[in-house]
């Protein structure tokens, strides 16, 4: 499936916004693999305390709503795919099922995350290593050749562990925790469990076990976490490697060869788990970063695997492509100054020299300025094309209002909202009046996201209950309450 062909039913043509654009192939270059890695270590951001749960949606400023996403035909009975770390799609996606090696994920996270082992550290090969190499190799495991003797870095040993996936190094890294394997094993259930997987049990770091059980849907949200980790981006995104005493070969994960927008993560097959596959892809779509985390258990084959992962990469840029941009701050203020029925202006001298006075926003920029409640970045610049944060149109809608004694009132109020502390000291009061008058609620999950960007369905409802509010305010006879 080509990258945004279109999707059975659909016709060759997706509305964006007032744009029309023909599907095309997006560009990617070498530099887009970077700006996706660099991307993931930004904003599908790792928790300050060692583990916590996945949020409901990265803080990439896309917004990426399920209901956007059209499920292709997928081979691999139990799926699920999320895009900007928020859940999307699936079939049988909360039913545990054995991982193969990528529970190698887990392995990895927890060194990472937990800092039990140390990357610096080195390990030396001694007799029971090679045994337990030999004993692999009769049993048709996969191993990496050792040597009585040899060293190898821990760092080294992750990237065998990750980009080879020799079973045998993940018993080399686990064994120097606390506990041995066996206390590695726990620590690893234990961050399943502080993560929310609750339908995610190990048995051993390697995956071999027909115990070590994760539900597609669990799977997909510990890669999402992995991959905010630029240690191990870094290292899944990798096309070849090196090792100590062994030639450059290749990741064993095809999918980085065969589509230019895979970024990893891991593939896995054993009997009990059929082939098994964790998947990552990014791209700039619209100009907006789009990355695309999957989970796709018991395929028929690795063939079946790489279709299946294509096929959902593709759907999910496909749909990325389709959905309403985001709003820049010129536009934004715009939409407030129509609501407010101001007057297009147009001085002598521009207030802001980085707006054209062609720009269709120039006149209603001019009007919001001189009406007091747009104030520019910096004395002359409003940078109108930086799209506009919730924070940010918080503010400026209680402003356009005149009711910023209301903002004055809240602003030590941080329980309203679960990511309080999140919100700048200077919008916390503007964003409490707005939750207030409606103007813009938090999320199911009680945040309120300050850093995400508006798109065009929030823009739409906002200003739809902004003229609403507007209304009120400018009838004596009718007050301004919380809104139901």
């Amino acid at each position: 499936m080509s990258r945004l062909s279109a999707a059975p039913g659909c016709k060759h043509r997706f509305t964006m916004g007032a744009l029309d654009v023909t599907p095309a192939k997006l560009p990617v270059k070498r530099a887009s693999r970077q700006l996706a890695l660099a991307w993931l270590a930004v904003s599908l951001l790792v928790a300050p305390c060692l583990i916590a749960a996945v949020p409901a949606a990265a803080a990439s400023g896309f917004s990426f709503p399920s209901s956007a996403f059209t499920p292709p035909a997928v081979s691999a009975p139990s799926w699920s795919v999320a895009v900007n770390g928020s859940l999307v799609a699936g079939q049988q996606a909360t039913t545990p099922m054995a991982t193969a090696s990528t529970a190698k994920i887990m392995t990895a996270y927890v060194i990472l995350a937990t800092h039990v082992i140390s990357l610096s550290q080195s390990v030396v090969i001694t007799a029971q290593d090679v045994a337990q190499f030999k004993a692999g190799v009769r049993a048709d495991d996969w191993m990496m050749p050792v040597k009585v003797g040899q060293r190898y870095t821990n760092l080294q040993l992750l990237n065998a562990l990750l980009v080879r996936s020799y079973d045998n190094t993940a018993t080399l890294l686990a064994a120097q925790a606390p506990g041995g394997v066996a206390g590695f094993v726990r620590l690893m259930n234990r961050t399943a469990r502080a993560m929310g997987l609750n339908q995610a049990h190990f048995a051993d770091p390697s995956g071999l076990s027909a115990q070590d059980q994760v539900s597609p849907q669990d799977m997909t949200l510990l890669a999402v976490k992995a991959l905010a980790i630029p240690t191990f981006a870094q290292i899944v995104a990798q096309k070849t490697i090196t090792l100590p005493y062994q030639p450059t070969v290749p990741n064993i994960d095809r999918l980085l060869a065969l589509d230019p927008a895979a970024i990893g993560v891991k593939t896995g097959w054993t009997t009990a788990a059929g082939h098994t596959m964790v998947f990552a892809a990014s791209e700039l779509v619209s100009g907006q970063a789009v990355t695309v985390v999957g989970t796709l258990d018991r395929a028929a084959s690795y063939a079946a695997l790489y279709q299946d992962a294509q096929s959902l990469i593709s759907a999910a840029f496909q749909a990325a492509g389709t959905i309403y941009p985001l709003t820049t701050r010129a536009a934004f203020v715009t939409s407030l100054a129509q609501a407010l029925n101001l007057t297009p202006l147009d001085p002598a001298v521009a207030t802001f020299s980085d707006l054209p006075a062609t720009s269709p926003d120039y006149g209603y920029v001019e009007a919001a300025y001189q009406a007091g409640w747009l104030k520019g970045i910096s004395p002359g610049l409003m940078d109108p094309s930086a799209l506009i944060t919730r924070a940010e149109a918080a503010k400026m809608e209680i402003m356009a209002l005149g009711q910023t004694p209301l903002a004055d009132t809240l602003y030590l109020n941080r329980s309203q909202f679960t990511d309080s502390t999140q919100i700048p000291a200077w919008a916390l009061g503007y964003v409490n009046a707005a939750a207030k008058l409606g103007l813009l609620r938090g999320y199911r999950n009680g945040s309120f996201q300050p850093a995400l960007a508006l798109d065009q369905p929030v823009l739409k409802a906002a200003i739809a209950q902004f003229e609403t509010v507007a209304a009120a305010i400018h009838q004596p006879s009718t007050a301004v309450t919380s809104a139901p």
